[in-house]
């Protein structure tokens, strides 16, 4: 099966299991969405399986805290998908929001 042209988030994304399966969807002709509360370690990776960075994103994220997990899909869903779900938030709202996780992600990792 070929992944091109989609997106696929990986948890656990910086060792093991998870790290192997980013370099198959990334084969595969998939973009990678790499998950995992280890910045060190998901950096590291990142540059092992995209050393130019085109096709792989990193997020530290802990997946057992369910509302940092829902912030992150609310602010990376497109506007339309957003309204199929029922949610409120207007583009500028979205972009708002999603600039206010990038400041405190940016601030967790220095």
């Amino acid at each position: 099966m070929r992944f091109d042209d989609k997106v696929v988030v990986v948890t656990g994304a910086a060792q093991g299991i998870g790290k192997a399966a980013c370099r198959r969807f990334l084969e595969q002709g998939a973009k990678v969405a790499m998950w995992d509360m280890n910045g060190e370690k998901l950096s590291a990776a990142a540059k092992e399986l995209d050393p130019n960075g085109e096709r792989i994103m990193t997020v530290i994220v802990n997946v057992a805290d369910r509302a940092s997990v829902n912030e992150l899909l609310i602010c990376s869903q497109p506007a339309h998908l957003q309204k199929l779900q029922g949610s409120k938030l207007t583009a500028e709202e979205r972009d708002a929001k999603r600039a206010s996780l990038i400041r405190r992600r940016l601030g967790a990792q220095s």
